[in-house]
C-alpha cells in the first residue's frame, strides 16, 4: 500500500517543476513568431498555474501543507534556465523545455499508479489531467523541434543572441568535426590495411604449412 507520505512528496516535486514550466512558458512567449502562438504559451502558462492550484488543493487534503519555497524556487529555476540557454543554440534550448515536459509526464504517469495503489480516486484524477496536459505540450515542442530541423517557419524563433551563439558554435565545431573526421578516417584506413596483413600472412602461413607436410618433405 502507498502511503500518503510518498504521495506528497511526489506531489510536491510536481508543483516545483510546474511553477518552472509556467514561468518558462511566459518566458517563450516573447519569442512567440505569431500573434497565434503568443496565445497560446500565455494560455498554456495560464493552465500551468491552474495546475498548481489543483496540486497544492490536492496536497491540503492529504494533509499535507505547501511550503511556501517552492514557488520562489519555480520562479528562480525559469529564470536560471532563461539566463542560462541565452549563451546556448536556440535548439538546446527547446530539448531543456522538452525534458522538463518528459520529466513531468513521466510523474504524472507514476503519479496516478501510486494513486491507484493508495486507493485516492482524486488523485488519480489529477494525475490524468496532468498526464493529458504534458503529453500535448511534449508534442507541441517536438513539432516546434522538428520545423526548426526543416528550417521552415517555426512557432518560436530564437533570440538575436541564441542565433549568435548558434553560428558561432557552427563555425568553431567546424575544424574540430573536420579534425575528427580526418581521424577517423585514418583509423579505418589503418584498421583496413592491418586486416589485409592479417589475411595476407595467414595464406602464406598455410602455404607454408601445407609445403612442409608433403610427403617426402
Amino acid at each position: 500500500m502507498t502511503s500518503t507520505t510518498t504521495l506528497t512528496r511526489l506531489l510536491r516535486m510536481i508543483l516545483q517543476l510546474t511553477q518552472t514550466e509556467a514561468q518558462i512558458a511566459r518566458l517563450r512567449s516573447a519569442q512567440a513568431r505569431t500573434e497565434a502562438v503568443r496565445r497560446e504559451l500565455s494560455e498554456n502558462g495560464d493552465n500551468a498555474v491552474r495546475r498548481t492550484r489543483l496540486i497544492t488543493d490536492q496536497l491540503r487534503e492529504l494533509g499535507g501543507v505547501p511550503d511556501a519555497v517552492t514557488p520562489v524556487i519555480g520562479r528562480l529555476t525559469a529564470l536560471l534556465k532563461s539566463t542560462v540557454e541565452q549563451a546556448e543554440p536556440f535548439d538546446e534550448a527547446l530539448f531543456q523545455d522538452l525534458m522538463l515536459e518528459q520529466q513531468l509526464l513521466g510523474r504524472a504517469r507514476y503519479l496516478k499508479v501510486l494513486a491507484e495503489a493508495a486507493g485516492k480516486p482524486s488523485v488519480r484524477v489529477l494525475a490524468e489531467q496532468l498526464e493529458s496536459a504534458h503529453s500535448a505540450t511534449v508534442d507541441w515542442i517536438s513539432t516546434v523541434l522538428a520545423e526548426e530541423a526543416l528550417g521552415g517557419p517555426a512557432a518560436l524563433r530564437a533570440t538575436p543572441l541564441q542565433r549568435a551563439t548558434g553560428g558561432l558554435t557552427k563555425v568553431v565545431s567546424m575544424p574540430m568535426r573536420a579534425a575528427r573526421e580526418g581521424i577517423n578516417r585514418a583509423v579505418d584506413g589503418a584498421q583496413d590495411i592491418g586486416s589485409k596483413a592479417r589475411g595476407t600472412v595467414a595464406v602464406l602461413a598455410d602455404r607454408t604449412s601445407g609445403w612442409a607436410l608433403r610427403p617426402g618433405r
